[in-house]
């Protein structure tokens, strides 16, 4: 990459410098980009003509987007053109940022190249904008991720990049289809601690695994003061327990100004207005999840990281368990996931199962956390 061309308009393949910056690296919170910038790039924002950035825009303005926003307008081989929120309040707060950003970069004079919509489909609409960042609540995901790509945007979208098999088939298919770039994240893969835990274990450091454990959460945030006023609507006692997702009859409320919540709702089947769902500021990362028609529950709330890592660990990352046994079975006391190589992964509720129901580690071992795993070599 070295052989690039002074004038930074194209490398030694003739190819623009803004295509193939842009067709190379793709972006996120977690990641820093690639050696592939010349060093004029770093020198400050001056030296970057706007024909050599990479435009971008944010789709969803929450908790998430919010860091995803903070790392694209800090970055100065990025343009960040327009911010997308069904909610009035977050898209002005998410397009006042950047043009602050922007403004401060050029010692204080007043900025307003950022442009703030409603609908994700209007943004898509522009040709100026190379890609998008798509930070949403679950149940839309797949369908903007493959709007964006027809649009010819490529696509950086957190997880999970789907709530079914078959909608995850069909973005894959649709990103090869039209040529584009898609990432999505799970961080935890890049955080040089677990990188270094992974690499000791399928490097064999443990000597062959035999099994692992997970946490695999029920319903019981349906108890947490948040779900109280509703407590007879969501049937906390009978439901609390659920592992999946479960659609909920929740009493209609005022739609809040500002927020579109038919647009919100989108491609999901029809629901009123609760709070529960979509509430400024937010009570925390995906508040949604614990309805089949909006997230996936434990699996979005944290399990898509920790099974993600131990499945790198295992060097299954391109593949997945073989078999699921439900504890219905008899064979294990809990789910489990049984891998090509024998291992076997048992999610559990807590980590005390892992020492006093499954006996794997001694009862002095110390446990915690949300996003990790316990393997047994």
């Amino acid at each position: 990459m070295t052989q690039m061309k002074d004038s930074g308009k194209s490398n030694h393949h003739g190819i623009p410098r803004r295509s193939f910056i842009r067709r190379a690296a793709c972006f996120s919170g977690a990641f820093t980009w690639p050696g592939i910038i010349s060093s004029l790039a770093h020198a400050g924002s001056e030296t970057v003509a706007p024909s050599e950035r990479i435009t971008v825009g944010l789709i969803g303005h929450g908790v998430m987007g919010r860091g995803h926003l903070r790392r694209l307008a800090g970055d100065r081989e990025i343009q960040v053109l327009a911010v997308c929120d069904v909610d009035r309040s977050r898209r002005e707060k998410g397009k006042q940022h950047v043009e602050d950003v922007y403004a401060a970069r050029r010692r204080g004079t007043p900025y307003s190249g950022c442009t703030a919509y409603n609908d994700y489909r209007d943004l898509l609409a522009r040709k100026d904008i190379d890609a998008v960042v798509i930070v949403t609540p679950d149940h839309w995901h797949t369908l903007q991720t493959i709007d964006a790509v027809k649009a010819g945007k490529d696509v950086y979208c957190e997880k999970p990049i789907s709530l079914t098999v078959r909608e995850g088939r069909q973005l894959a298919e649709t990103v090869r289809r039209y040529g584009r770039i898609f990432q999505t994240g799970t961080q935890y893969r890049s955080i040089p601690t677990i990188r270094r835990v992974c690499k000791f274990v399928r490097a064999g450091g443990l000597g062959k695994v035999k099994s692992a454990f997970t946490l695999w959460s029920s319903l019981g945030v349906l108890g947490s003061p948040r779900f109280r006023p509703y407590a007879e609507a969501v049937d906390v006692e009978r439901c609390r327990g659920s592992y999946a997702p479960l659609a909920f009859a929740l009493p209609a409320e005022p739609v809040p100004e500002g927020l579109d919540w038919d647009l919100w709702v989108g491609p999901a089947p029809r629901q009123p207005y609760n709070r529960l769902f979509h509430i400024n500021p937010l009570p925390g990362v995906v508040p949604w999840a614990f309805c089949e028609d909006f997230g996936a529950a434990s699996v979005t709330w944290h399990h898509s990281h920790s099974a993600d890592v131990i499945q790198y660990a295992l060097g299954a990352e391109n593949s997945g368990p073989v078999e699921l046994i439900h504890p219905s079975s008899g064979a294990y006391p809990t789910l489990t996931c049984r891998y090509a190589n024998g291992t076997l992964l048992h999610l559990v509720d807590h980590w005390g199962m892992v020492k006093d129901l499954y006996k794997a580690v001694p009862p002095t071992a110390r446990l915690a956390g949300n996003f990790g795993g316990v393997f047994v070599g």
